[in-house]
Order: C-alpha cells, then structure tokens, then sequence
C-alpha cells in the first residue's frame, strides 16, 4: 500500500515536471515564432518602403526619353513691338546624371535713356545681345526641383549715342561703337517638368565681368559705363522639351 502511494506521488511529480517542461518549450517556440514574425513584417515594411521609394523615382522622370528643350519669354515676345526686347534659351538634358546644359540667350534694342541734359534720349540707342551657358546640376534624384548653377556670359553692346556740345554754338556729336565683355556666375533655380513636355523655371544668377571695355569715354568725359557686377533673374520663361 507504501508502496503505491510512493509510486503515485513519483507519478504526478514527474507529470508535473513534464508539463513545467512543456509549458516552456511552448513558451520558448511561441516567442521564437513572435521574433520571426516581427522579423517578416519588418523585411515587409522594408520592402515596401523600397518599393515606394523606387515607384517615385520612377514616376519622377519627366525627361526621360526626350534631350533637348526650347524656353522663351512668351510675355516679352507678345510685347516685342513695344519693350524691343527678346529672351529665351535652347537646351540639352542629361537624365541620367540629373544635369542640364542650357544656353540662353537675350537681345535687347532700346533708347538711352538718362536725366543728363547732355544727351538726345529720343536719338540714342542701345543694342545688347547677351549669349550665355549654364551648367546646371539638379540636387534631387531627377531632372526636376532644385539646381545649383555655373555660368559663363557674353554680351555685346552696339551704341549710338547723340550727345549735344556745347561751345560757340550748341551741335549734336554722334557717338557710335561696340563693346563686348566677358563675365562668369553662379546661381540656383527651380525647374518643373509635365510628362507631355512642357516646363516652367526660374533662375537667379549673379556674376561678374572679368574682360571688357566697361567705360565710354568722349573727350575725357565719362559717356557710358557698365557695372563689373551683374545680376540676372528668370521668373517668366517657359519651354518644350523632346
């Protein structure tokens, strides 16, 4: 009768300890699985931000398939017979190392005007043409948004000055000549690409002449003087690219 109650206790404490053990071997491969689980949904979410991140870069690529884009001042065009004035630029894209070469271009054929008694303003003109290239770096994963810019600009200046000389009688000197000078800059921008083609920018430069006749001078006297520093900024220009 000892002996049964022994081999009873015996028998539940070895059910006991066999429980015990299974309850943390369950334990143990419940927080394994959890571990793994997490482990899946994070490699998810991972993939799912990779595919994300991928879906935007592919939607992002305006330009792609097309290399060269026309820009012009439409404003400037529609006015030309009043402000004598044109401005636009040609292009070549490179998508694939989110860069942008571009030439622009200004021609400009007004009236001198200044508030010096010494001059005819309704007889003296100004002829400019400025050709410029910028080198243009996109700052995103695109040819599209910001840019960092350097440049390099030639304007040439054609006058025609009609200043009055004042001795025994008044007489009115025509003075006439070019100049061209030669500056470099830097500058940042902001483009925006539609998929069919079109674009709008605006750019902001500023430079500085390193060649040139900056001074006009008539008999010692200071007739016409350009600033070494100059300052450009594009707000109106729209383009086509293909």
């Amino acid at each position: 009768m000892e002996s049964i109650r022994i081999i009873s206790k015996f028998t539940i404490l070895l059910l006991i300890i066999f429980l015990v053990g299974s309850f943390e071997l369950i334990a143990e491969e419940t927080n394994s699985a959890d571990k793994k689980l997490d482990k899946i949904l994070e490699n998810q979410k991972e993939l799912k931000e990779t595919a994300y991140s991928l879906r935007q870069e592919y939607k992002n690529k305006p330009l792609e398939g097309k290399k060269y884009g026309i820009e012009i001042n439409p404003f400037l065009l529609i006015a030309f017979n009043q402000l004598k004035t044109l401005s636009g630029s040609f292009s070549i894209f490179k998508p694939e190392k989110n860069t942008e070469i571009s030439f622009p271009f200004m021609y400009s054929d007004n009236k001198f005007i200044t508030y010096s008694t010494d001059f005819d303003n309704n007889k003296s003109t100004l002829k400019i043409i400025t050709a410029s290239s910028h080198w243009r770096k996109f700052l995103g994963n695109t040819c599209n948004g910001f840019y960092i810019s350097a440049s390099a600009r030639l304007e040439n200046i054609n006058y025609d000055i009609y200043r009055y000389s004042y001795g025994y009688r008044i007489k009115l000197k025509n003075i006439k000549g070019n100049r061209t000078l030669l500056g470099i800059g830097f500058g940042i921008g902001y483009r925006v690409f539609s998929y069919k083609g079109f674009y709008w920018g605006t750019g902001l430069t500023l430079g500085k002449y390193l060649a040139g006749n900056f001074k006009i001078k008539d008999k010692g006297d200071e007739v016409l003087k350009n600033h070494e520093i100059y300052f450009n900024f594009e707000l109106l220009k729209f383009g086509w690219a293909f």
